[in-house]
């Protein structure tokens, strides 16, 4: 072998090498969420932030939770989607709520659904009331240990209802210790997903110890479990469109009314795969799917966000919101006539975007923002031992 071949397979190894330390330099250190880059250079005050979680409206404001393992999670509201202040910055001291992943208003407060801790916690339900302060509303006296995923509250007939894997449960006044299944009839080993008020009843995901997926209908009258034929959806969500109660699937299939398919499948990028939907929002006549990167391994492959009449389905924008490091549209809401929508960023930190008269979107993007003063005879803050639990994927 010549020195000449010898050093071409030299110079050749070393560019391999210094190729793949590039690559895994790229995956370890972008794809598993770089805190210190989301920590020194936050670009406005949102992108501290890995996702903006959860939306509801109070008196005149946006509240907005968001998912935050270095400062734990956040509250923030706005009345003009301009100018905004921070309600918590670090979960009202509870070191283990990294995610506030659902929020409604209820009797005058915001409560606060959470993901809190490691795999033996307990869920959390603050409420908050402005002008008072935040109170833990539900904690280990209604979830098990391990049970630590609020995934979604909703208000029906003047009571708040909550559901979490192992959990459905209401209360009339929101205060601790007033929680209580609201199924009473519950079955062994089900879990609970989503819930959505429609044609004046609530209706709520179940998906039973043999793995199918049924609907539970809670009426004034009682409660019912549909035998309704509905697809394999892994993590259902319900959502409502053009008058019909549909199902969307956050890891398998495209929308689905209870009946009959609301639309065809929206195509996606070659190679991409069916689009998984993590949040629904109706607005103007239209139906609008927040999803998600279609395949973990395809790792920067931006949201895509969809726009549905009654016959098909079209992209409503660029991808990602016009960013490719958006890779999740988590939540999206109307507020004030205009389509909001909060994103996962995971390289540049959360945003929140909102769609503007043109019918572009126009990101939010405040650089400074107040702090809601406290309320003084509030002189605790809420505590749980232990600290936030990161993450990799919803």
């Amino acid at each position: 072998m010549s020195y000449k071949t010898v050093f071409a397979l030299l110079i050749g190894g070393f560019v391999l090498v210094a190729a793949l330390v590039a690559v895994f330099h790229f995956s370890v250190d972008q794809f598993t969420f770089q805190d210190e880059f989301l920590r020194q250079k936050p670009k406005d005050v949102f992108s501290s932030n890995k996702g903006v979680m959860s939306f509801a409206e109070l008196d005149g404001y946006l509240y907005a939770g968001t998912w935050n393992e270095t400062t734990k999670a956040q509250l923030w509201r706005s009345a003009d989607l301009e100018s905004w202040e921070a309600v918590t910055t670090d979960a009202f001291g509870l070191p283990r709520a990294a995610e506030f992943v659902s929020l409604v208003a209820f009797d005058g407060a915001i409560f606060v659904g959470t993901i809190n801790g490691a795999d033996n916690d307990p869920a959390l339900i603050v409420c908050y009331r402005p002008g008072e302060g935040a109170e833990l509303a539900a904690a280990d006296d209604v979830f098990a240990p391990g049970d630590n995923y609020v995934k979604a509250l909703a208000v029906w007939h003047d009571r708040l209802y909550a559901v979490t894997d192992r959990e459905f449960v209401m209360s009339r006044s929101g205060k601790r210790g007033s929680f209580r299944r609201a199924w009473p009839a519950q079955e062994q080993g089900v879990s609970f997903n989503s819930l959505i008020v429609f044609n004046d009843r609530l209706f709520v995901t179940v998906v039973r110890a043999d793995a199918s997926l049924r609907i539970l209908r809670v009426a004034e009258n009682g409660t019912t479990l549909l035998h309704t034929k509905l697809p394999d959806l892994k993590r259902p969500i319900l959502s409502t469109a053009f008058g019909r109660l549909i199902v969307g699937g956050k890891d398998s299939a495209p929308p689905t009314e209870i009946m009959h398919p609301l639309a065809p499948t929206p195509k996606t990028r070659k190679g991409t795969g069916l689009p998984k939907y993590d949040c629904f929002a109706e607005y103007h006549g239209r139906t609008f799917f927040g999803t998600r990167r279609s395949s973990w391994k395809q790792k920067w492959h931006a949201a895509i966000l969809f726009e549905c009449d009654e016959q098909q389905c079209w992209e409503a924008t660029e991808p990602g919101l016009g960013d490719d490091n958006n890779i999740m549209i988590s939540t999206m809401t109307v507020f004030r006539e205009r389509l909001v929508a909060g994103t996962w960023n995971l390289v540049s930190g959360a945003q929140i975007a909102h769609l503007t008269g043109d019918k572009t979107w126009k990101r939010v993007n405040p650089t400074h923002a107040a702090h809601v003063p406290p309320n003084p005879r509030q002189e605790k803050r809420l505590d749980a031992p232990g600290d936030a639990v990161a993450r990799t994927h919803p």
